[in-house]
């Protein structure tokens, strides 16, 4: 390329420069023109901060309302304590314990003595009684003066001071020689012989025991 094209290129160029800074600088200008709105819009758009939970602020406040009930309630209980109205409780008075009498006692160990105990304690007062019975109508008998004042040893007479009909049964087999001796000694009927009593008296109202 010959000099003078060169420097008319140079020159045009040199002339196209100012129109492109131009351009250039109006192109910044309206990107920072755009720039302060895209802030301002993301500033919009983004959030502030998380909102706290409603869960949160209620149990703030919960919490605030029992330490002002408490802080309520020990006052109130200070001053009752300092003006002396707080209600005392009643102490229960120990009971004196009253020393049972002989007979009181026996019949509380009477009462709590167990089933069989009491039971078993019947039936030996039941079978001495009826030993002292037929006891009882042998010395009567050894002392009568009349044989129609004496008394046999039956099942009948000994039911008159102890109602226990199989007890009987089993003492009189039990002393069976002992008191057919003594009906033979006193000639006595077992079977007949108290009838000579039949409408005049018992043999209880003769014989004590």
């Amino acid at each position: 390329m010959s000099t003078p094209v060169k420097a008319q290129v140079l020159q045009q160029e040199l002339q196209e420069a100012p129109s492109q800074r131009e351009n250039a600088q109006s192109v910044q200008q309206g990107e920072a023109q755009q720039s302060p709105l895209r802030v301002e819009n993301q500033a919009e758009i983004e959030p502030e901060g998380e909102p706290e939970p409603p869960e949160a602020i209620v149990s703030t406040g919960l919490e605030a309302k029992i330490d002002r009930l408490v802080d309520v309630m020990t006052q109130f209980i200070q001053v009752q304590l300092q003006s002396g109205s707080v209600p005392k409780l009643a102490v229960p008075k120990p009971v004196a314990s009253r020393v049972a009498q002989p007979q009181e006692q026996e019949a509380s160990d009477t009462v709590n003595q167990p089933q069989p105990e009491r039971k078993r304690r019947r039936s030996s007062e039941t079978e001495e009684i009826i030993h002292h019975a037929i006891d009882a109508i042998m010395q009567h008998n050894n002392q009568a003066a009349r044989h129609d004042d004496k008394w046999a040893i039956t099942i009948n007479a000994l039911k008159a001071f102890a109602k226990s009909q199989r007890k009987i049964e089993l003492i009189l087999q039990n002393r069976k020689e002992e008191i057919k001796h003594h009906h033979q000694k006193h000639q006595i009927d077992p079977e007949r012989h108290n009838l000579k009593h039949r409408g005049k008296h018992k043999i209880d109202e003769v014989i004590r025991l």
